[in-house]
C-alpha cells in the first residue's frame, strides 16, 4: 500500500499546486496589478508549472512501476492499478478545470460562441419569426373584423365561425370578445400553431 500512499500524496500536491497556479493566473490577468507584482506572479507561475510537471513525472513513474508489477504477476497488482487509475483521474480533472477557468480559455471560448456575430443569426431568426406571427395575427384579426361585417372575402384559407357563448370555445380571446374587446392568440398544437382572432359581433346575429 506504500505505492497507493504515494499516489495519494502526489494527488494532494498536484491539486494544491494547480489551485495556486489558478489563483496566480487570475491575479496576473487583473488590470489593477502593477508591473512588478505581475513579473513576480509570472515567476511564481513558472515555478508552479515546473513543480506540476515534476509531480506529473512522479505520477507517470509510479504508473510505470505498477505496469511492471502487473507484467510480473505480483499479488494484488490489479487492485492497485484500479486505485491508481482512480487517483490519476481525480487529480487530473480538478487541475485541468482550474487551469481552464483561471486562464480564461473556457470563458473566452464561451464568449466567442455567444459573441455578437454568432448571436446575430439567432436574433434575426427570432425577429423574423416574430414578424411572421405578427403579420398572421393582424391578417386573422382583419379577416375576423370583415367577417363580423358580413364580408368573408378576406378570409381565404381561414375558418370563420360565429359563437354564441364563450364557454364553448377554449382560450381567453373568445371571452374577451364577449366583453367587447378584439384580440388574437396563438395556440400551440402537436401538428403546429393555430392563430385565432375574435371580435365582438355588433350586428346582433350571434
Amino acid at each position: 500500500m506504500n505505492l497507493l500512499r504515494t499516489f495519494a500524496i502526489l494527488a494532494i500536491l498536484i491539486v494544491a499546486v494547480g489551485a495556486i497556479t489558478a489563483v496566480e493566473v487570475h491575479f496576473i490577468k487583473l488590470p489593477t496589478v502593477d508591473i512588478s507584482t505581475r513579473f513576480l506572479l509570472i515567476g511564481l507561475l513558472t515555478v508552479n508549472i515546473i513543480a506540476l510537471l515534476t509531480l506529473m513525472f512522479f505520477v507517470g513513474k509510479n504508473v510505470f512501476r505498477l505496469y511492471a508489477e502487473s507484467r510480473q504477476g505480483l499479488l494484488g497488482h490489479k487492485f492497485q492499478i484500479k486505485l491508481a487509475s482512480i487517483f490519476v483521474i481525480m487529480l487530473l480533472l480538478p487541475s485541468t478545470l482550474l487551469f481552464l477557468v483561471s486562464s480564461g480559455l473556457a470563458t473566452s471560448y464561451i464568449n466567442r460562441i455567444f459573441s455578437a456575430q454568432m448571436k446575430e443569426p439567432f436574433v434575426r431568426s427570432i425577429e423574423l419569426a416574430r414578424q411572421f406571427y405578427d403579420m398572421e395575427r393582424n391578417r386573422a384579426l382583419r379577416a375576423a373584423e370583415d367577417a363580423a361585417r358580413g364580408n368573408t372575402q378576406g378570409a381565404y384559407g381561414m375558418t370563420v365561425r360565429r359563437i354564441s357563448s364563450p364557454g364553448k370555445e377554449p382560450g381567453d380571446v373568445a371571452r374577451e370578445a364577449f366583453r367587447g374587446k378584439s384580440g388574437t392568440e396563438v395556440i400551440s398544437r402537436p401538428d403546429g400553431d393555430l392563430i385565432r382572432a375574435a371580435v365582438p359581433d355588433r350586428t346582433g346575429q350571434g
